[in-house]
């Protein structure tokens, strides 16, 4: 049962090539054989009912918990050709989706681009969705405060209600701008995730102790990093081969699979 589960789970039915052993264990967990049982003793008088006296469980508690409990996400499709459901960060992106937080990189196909990296147009849909709540749209702005962001850009209206709520000071002065296409690291996340959290103006303490080795002490992003492990918001986001040891990657290009689990932890999400 437990092997059973866990190739349904990981969507590698096809890879077990043995459709048989599938279906024969869903119907032991989930048939009444019990009449079959009874027939087969009144034709041979073979008695099988403490054989089959089980059937519907599992030998094991613990796999019976987890067939109770996963069975049934086993089924589950992804919203997303590109993060399936063994994709470390799938509970958490479609978690995002199911709550309008997310729409992907792409409709057609469905496409959420899990391993690109997030840029600050792209961060500007998460923050004020993250303020505003899942499904929110912004109006079409009618005038724009950055030099670099015409009003015809997707993200535009987005970037103007992040100005509006003043969330945003752009990336540079003379003139103003915004420089949308460029990519967040993974310390700038912990910033814009805890002001999501705690506000605009929230500007977190200084550490009096470090969580990563690798948060250079005295940086300027020390105590966000800091903020944001203290509020549970960045254990556990990253690639699993990255976990494990005690390094943030500040420097390290965000993802939008890591910023999806941030987001998830920040908006209290499944």
């Amino acid at each position: 049962m437990g092997e059973a589960l866990a190739a349904r789970l990981m969507h590698a039915e096809a890879a077990w090539n043995h459709p048989a052993f599938f279906d024969y264990v869903d119907r032991w967990m989930t048939e009444d054989d019990s009449p079959f049982v009874d027939i087969i003793q009144q034709q041979t008088g073979a008695d099988y009912h403490m054989s089959w006296a089980r059937q519907g469980q599992a030998w094991d508690d613990f796999v019976e918990e987890m067939w109770a409990a996963y069975r049934d996400l086993a089924d589950q499709q992804p919203s997303f050709g590109d993060v399936p459901l063994s994709h470390w960060a799938s509970r958490y992106i479609e978690a995002l989706f199911a709550g309008g937080y997310v729409a992907g990189c792409s409709t057609s196909p469905a496409r959420y681009c899990p391993e690109a990296s997030m840029t600050r147009g792209e961060s500007s849909v998460f923050v004020v969705r993250g303020l505003h709540g899942g499904g929110f749209l912004p109006e079409q702005p009618q005038e724009m405060p950055f030099a670099d962001l015409p009003l015809s850009e997707w993200f535009a209206k987005w970037v103007r209600r992040l100005w509006d709520d003043g969330y945003t000071a752009g990336c540079g002065t003379g003139p103003l701008i915004f420089c949308p296409l460029q990519t967040h690291n993974r310390a700038e996340g912990a910033v814009f995730m805890e002001r999501m959290l705690h506000g605009k103006d929230f500007v977190p303490p200084e550490p009096t102790e470090t969580a990563y080795d690798d948060v250079t002490k005295g940086s300027w992003y020390e105590k966000w990093v800091y903020a944001a492990y203290r509020d549970a918001l960045v254990q556990e986001c990253e690639d699993t081969v990255d976990r494990g040891d005690r390094r943030y990657r500040p420097e390290a290009p965000l993802t939008r699979a890591e910023a999806a689990c941030m987001m998830a932890k920040a908006k209290r999400l499944p």
